[in-house]
């Protein structure tokens, strides 16, 4: 009897163990965002949002003609403002905030507020997420140009004749 005890007793411990590292490893899987920002590159508002490593589980959508939403899923933002003041090229607000927790997952949305049916390009470079903002009324990218081109110097002069134009008769 004292061996089936003993392999309970085994077994016990290891189911307690494993469950211990499942807790403590859980909280320690999500990717902790560390900062959010914005600027303007090429006359394009850019949202970029950081993280701990590469945020690899993304989807995003258009709410509405105003709104443009990106869920993130295994993510931490209690480290990030809940929100940010853009009021560049038409974006005004950016909110960030957590949706749902549970099940050792977490969920956040990053809502950007949006100049209407502004198009809006999701990307990734390195641990950060980017949204780039493009306003219907942004011009596209000019083509850098060349040197300006010399004046053009003046033209040669006319030689002029002496002699008189003749009328034509009426």
């Amino acid at each position: 009897m004292s061996k089936r005890i003993a392999l309970w007793m085994t077994v016990l411990s290891c189911l307690a163990a494993v469950t211990a590292f499942a807790a403590d490893s859980a909280p320690g899987a999500l990717n902790v965002l560390r900062d959010i920002s914005s600027n303007v590159q090429d006359g394009a508002v850019v949202v970029g949002v950081t993280g701990t490593y590469p945020i690899i589980d993304y989807t995003y959508y258009d709410y509405d003609p105003e709104t443009f939403v990106v869920d993130m899923a295994d993510v931490d933002v209690t480290q990030l403002p809940k929100t940010l003041d853009v009021n560049k090229g038409g974006v005004g607000i950016v909110k960030v905030e957590p949706i749902s927790q549970g099940k050792g997952r977490s969920l956040a949305k990053l809502e950007i507020h949006k100049p209407y049916l502004a198009k809006c390009l999701v990307s990734t470079e390195g641990a950060r997420l980017m949204v780039r903002i493009i306003s219907a009324g942004t011009p596209p990218q000019a083509e850098p140009q060349s040197a300006p081109m010399a004046a053009p110097q003046d033209p040669a002069p006319v030689p002029q004749s002496n002699q008189k134009a003749e009328a034509e008769p009426a």
